[in-house]
């Protein structure tokens, strides 16, 4: 049953709840968010250049596939991501 768009948050919780019941999310559902790369999170991120730290903002795992797509994305991309900013 989807919620209704006007629903008060008593009606808001208990429709969570009630899919929570059903089928209660696992931590493999969950997915990070770098908020550093929030704009207008934390100054620094309006640079370009801050993207480029991979020990904050790691590439995405590759899976079969999709390994061309990365690699092209990156060359025609001036090989963005392969530095660390200065």
């Amino acid at each position: 049953m989807p919620l209704p768009a006007d629903a008060a948050a008593p009606e808001v919780d208990a429709w969570i709840a009630a899919r929570f019941a059903q089928a209660a999310p696992s931590l493999g559902d969950a997915h990070p968010l770098p908020v550093l790369g929030v704009p207008g999170w934390w100054p620094a991120n309006e640079d370009a250049r801050f993207y480029a730290d991979e020990a904050v903002f790691r590439r995405p795992p590759v899976r079969a596939g999709r390994r061309a797509l990365v690699a092209t994305s990156a060359s025609a991309a001036g090989g963005l991501g392969s530095s660390r900013p200065a």
